[in-house]
This record gives structure tokens, C-alpha cells and sequence, in this order.
């Protein structure tokens, strides 16, 4: 991952609005061009953690649903019973 793009990650998880706000002054000083972007195509209520109206419960599923992504890459393209049988031998459950 570029150095951009891991920044503009860790700034849309930040939790409180104060702190986004710097980091995201500091992103939009540093690299222009994609503050530029993201004020024209979205509001932050939707990708920054601190502005969102709801309550995520503080969970980041992205590295456990890659992982479960890796496992079952080659089962996706089966049929409904054979990928629900490779889900049942990969979890353990026979």
C-alpha cells in the first residue's frame, strides 16, 4: 500500500473529531489533489469514523473477511453444496 493511501486509512479510523481534524488538515496540506477529490465526491459521514452518525461498535472486520477471502478464493466458483461443504471441512466443523 502506498504511503497516500495507508494514510488516508489510518486518518478515516481516527475516533474523535478534534484529531481527525488535524490529520486531516495535514493529509489535505501534504497531498492537495486527493482532498481536493474527497471533498468533491463524498461527505465525511460516510468514510470517516469520527463523523459517522451511527455506532459501529469499534469492530474492523477487513483483516478477518481477507483472510476468510483467502481461504475460500478457489470454493467461490462452485455450486451452492460443494462451497457449503468446503466452508464446513475449512472451519472444522466435521
Amino acid at each position: 500500500m502506498e504511503l497516500k493511501e495507508e494514510r488516508f486509512m489510518n486518518i478515516a479510523r481516527i475516533y474523535t473529531v478534534p484529531e481527525f481534524d488535524a490529520a486531516y488538515y495535514g493529509f489535505k496540506t501534504r497531498y492537495p489533489s486527493a482532498g481536493k477529490y474527497l471533498e468533491e465526491i463524498s461527505e465525511k459521514e460516510k468514510w470517516v469514523r469520527c463523523w459517522f452518525p451511527g455506532d459501529r461498535y469499534n469492530i474492523d472486520t477487513s483483516s478477518v473477511v481477507e483472510s476468510t477471502n483467502i481461504v475460500f478464493k478457489d470454493a467461490r466458483k462452485y455450486s451452492l453444496i460443494p462451497l457449503l461443504d468446503t466452508i464446513v471441512k475449512n472451519c472444522g466443523l466435521v
